[in-house]
């Protein structure tokens, strides 16, 4: 069974992660909006007990809806910064293209406190391409609420935080296909859409939307990439 992913890196990061660290009944945290589709796969074929995080309100409504037949993945709204998970609780902590922003070293920290020895944190980062990028590019990522680092600078900052390079991969090829996927889908989709649902997807849809304009139509793919790191914390520790 395929998953069908609609975030940067679409299938293409889970893939890489699923051939690195067996799944298979482990304890594994999703992060960020988008997801929902991640979580659930997870928890249907691989014994998995999965716990999945957003830290707003209405992504949280509106993943409540999406997860509605699924009761087994544990759904909450927490700071990804600031969890309430115990030390040492994870086996697997997964984020695709949602710890792309200011706070990204303190839940780089946060993350390797609830990881357990040995365990493994999978993240994908959209980057910048350049180091000089143009002002339609760093107006986007504001309005985004993003902060994305030039490409080899983001592996030095979880390295900082105590995590240890497993691997990595570009995944910046996929972009198109995302944003021509999404801007298709939302086309498609948006006037079957309850007044309801439209409410809640409307932050997501106009910010991804805005993305692909400048990705697709004003040069925004010379600029604007994606990298996906697996990291290890270190399986025996010094307390």
């Amino acid at each position: 069974m395929n998953v069908s992913i609609l975030l940067p890196g679409m299938n293409s990061q889970f893939n890489w992660f699923k051939e690195f660290c067996d799944l298979t009944g482990k304890t594994i945290l999703i992060v960020g909006e988008g997801s929902d589709t991640i979580a659930k796969y997870i928890q249907e074929n691989f014994q998995a007990k999965v716990y999945f995080i957003v830290n707003d309100e209405e992504v949280l409504l509106a993943n409540r809806l999406s997860l509605r037949y699924n009761k087994d993945i544990n759904l909450r709204l927490m700071d990804f910064a600031n969890t309430d998970f115990k030390n040492d609780f994870f086996d697997c902590v997964y984020a695709q293209a949602s710890v792309s922003v200011k706070e990204r070293r303190k839940i780089a920290k946060e993350f390797y406190r609830i990881t357990k020895p040995g365990g493994i944190f999978c993240v994908g980062e959209l980057v910048n391409l350049r180091k000089e990028i143009p002002q339609v590019i760093i107006d986007l990522w504001t309005r985004s609420s993003l902060a994305p680092l030039f490409h080899e600078e983001v592996i030095p900052v979880y390295e900082a935080c105590k995590w240890k390079l497993s691997a990595s991969k570009d995944f910046s090829s996929t972009l198109k296909s995302f944003y021509e996927k999404f801007e298709s889908r939302a086309e498609r989709n948006l006037p079957n859409l309850s007044e309801g649902e439209k409410k809640l997807h409307k932050k997501f849809i106009h910010k991804i939307s805005h993305n692909a304009n400048v990705y697709l139509k004003h040069g925004g793919d010379k600029f604007m990439g994606f990298s996906a790191m697996i990291f290890e914390k270190e399986p025996h520790e010094e307390k």
